[in-house]
């Protein structure tokens, strides 16, 4: 009888489980596509394989991978480097500051 079928259904579960078991499945397909050595090993490739065993991982990947279709993006970030970067304004590492102009550039354009 199929009404009395107590086994969990995949409507009940939270969409956390949902990104724990696709962020799982992830690190299995990827470490396959980098150790076949006959692929094409670019990230849009491994996307364009994977899109439909990962549909809310390639979702992310699609906003982030994309290119920029103008350089305003990039003339922005280069102009804030230079206002954060004066002298004057900061004793960072280079490393530390790299990291700095581009987490301000994407968390401002994010918005």
């Amino acid at each position: 009888d199929s009404d009395n079928n107590c086994e969990p259904s995949s409507v009940n579960k939270p969409p956390a489980y949902f990104l724990a078991e696709e962020t799982k499945r992830y690190r299995q397909l990827a470490t396959r596509f980098i150790s076949d050595v006959s692929e094409d090993k670019s990230a849009l490739f491994f996307w364009k394989c994977n899109k439909h065993l990962l549909p809310g991982l390639s979702t992310l990947a699609r906003k982030y991978l994309a290119t920029p279709a103008t350089s305003v993006p990039s003339e922005s970030a280069f102009s804030k480097s230079a206002y954060y970067g004066r002298k004057e304004r900061t004793n960072l590492n280079g490393d530390s500051f790299c990291q700095s102009v581009f987490l301000k550039d994407k968390l401002v354009s994010e918005q």
